[in-house]
């Protein structure tokens, strides 16, 4: 049978000195909890077509767990994927930093037109219709994805992945990404366009050819694993006692990027963070090395830095935090000198809903040994832009 428009695939993937860091993740361990399924919007002689679901597969992942669909074909002219359960896969992608997007898939079947796979992004005007949705969408990935010739088998068995950058802090339309509306609902601007979806982003879909191109493909084996939506860390180290701050206070210098010298001689304690930097989805958390094997400390949080960025003696450190300072979790290093938060970091430091700038140490005791006998010490310090 000839089908009528290109297969599509669809689920919710949603996602400076920056890292990039899960918004969203999902990688079907714990089974499908946001639902993902491939929902279709249309008929295709006079029948209309129902979501499909998927099965999970516990074992076909790469590794693990995968979310699979058998001899899928795509009998309709118009599709949309909404009613997502999770949050995290769509809102505001500038307020959220979102960065890229990736995932893997695994596929065999017949296809004349290969395996071409393609982001959309949609704005669906505050209607559950897809008729005056504003679409965009990314270059297809180039890979090695295409084939030619009806009924020319994919050479299925192997996982792929593919990823794009989504660049949400531009406010004109990327290269090489296009604007579409069914019905004509763009304004014909496209950098404004861009800039309506991208700040309000209701759904998010995956597909292996240009929505409502029209192309003919044949049956298809297909499989999802470790769909992602990667946002940016805003955060600035700063307050090193490595000679760029403050001079060490008894001549105890760190090394580059570090704390003062400590009790182990390793050239200090150092902090970093990792993680989404969103109040409303925090998975920031903070690893500080360096200190000596068991001691206790506190990962504190400040809302200026101290003396202009330099720091201010503090007991064998430097105090790089204005105040209030607000503690946000005490433990204690492991026997490696590493010691690692559990706490949501928004919750613990009290963000406000809008976004904030904050500053974070790590502040120890350094009782035996420690250069200048105060017995205690601290990391170098993080300046970190909270965003919505």
């Amino acid at each position: 049978m000839n089908l009528k428009t290109a297969l599509a695939f669809l689920a919710p993937i949603a996602l400076l000195t920056s890292s990039a860091s899960a918004q969203g993740v999902e990688d079907f361990e714990a089974g499908n909890p946001d639902n993902w399924r491939m929902e279709f919007d249309g008929t295709y002689n006079g029948f209309s077509i129902p979501a499909i679901p998927g099965t999970l597969n516990p074992t076909g992942g790469n590794p693990g767990a995968s979310l699979d669909w058998a001899q899928l074909q795509s009998p309709v002219n118009v599709w949309h994927l909404n009613n997502q359960l999770s949050p995290d896969w769509r809102g505001d992608f500038r307020a959220k930093g979102i960065a890229s997007t990736s995932f893997d898939f695994n596929y065999q079947g017949n296809s004349p037109f290969g395996m071409h796979m393609f982001i959309v992004l949609a704005d669906d005007m505050g209607t559950p219709e897809i008729t005056d949705d504003i679409l965009i969408w990314t270059p297809y990935d180039p890979g090695v994805y295409s084939f030619a010739g009806f009924g020319v088998a994919l050479p299925g068995g192997s996982w792929h992945t593919v990823q794009w950058d989504i660049p949400s802090a531009s406010t004109t339309l990327p290269t090489g990404w296009t604007v579409w509306s069914h019905t004509g609902t763009n304004s014909g601007n496209d950098d404004l366009d861009w800039n309506a979806v991208i700040q309000d982003v209701d759904y998010l879909a995956v597909t292996n050819f240009a929505p409502w191109s029209g192309a003919t493909l044949g049956f298809i084996d297909i499989s999802f694993d470790n769909i992602k939506l990667e946002s940016a860390l805003i955060q600035n180290s700063f307050c090193s006692c490595d000679g760029t701050a403050t001079a060490a206070p008894c001549g105890n210098t760190g090394a580059a990027g570090n704390g003062c010298d400590n009790s182990t001689a390793g050239g200090g304690a150092n902090i970093t963070a990792d993680g989404t930097g969103s109040v409303a989805n925090s998975t920031v958390e903070f690893t500080c090395t360096g200190v000596a094997a068991g001691v206790s400390g506190v990962f504190f949080q400040g809302v200026t830095q101290a003396n202009g960025g330099m720091g201010n003696l503090f007991g064998d450190g430097l105090m790089c935090a204005g105040g209030p300072i607000k503690r946000l979790e005490v433990l204690s290093a492991d026997g490696s000198g590493t010691a690692v938060s559990t706490v949501n970091v928004a919750v613990a430091g009290a963000l406000p809903a809008g976004g904030a700038t904050r500053i974070y140490q790590f502040w120890y005791r350094d009782p035996v040994g420690g250069p200048c006998g105060s017995g205690f010490n601290t990391s170098n310090a993080l300046e970190i832009v909270w965003l919505p």
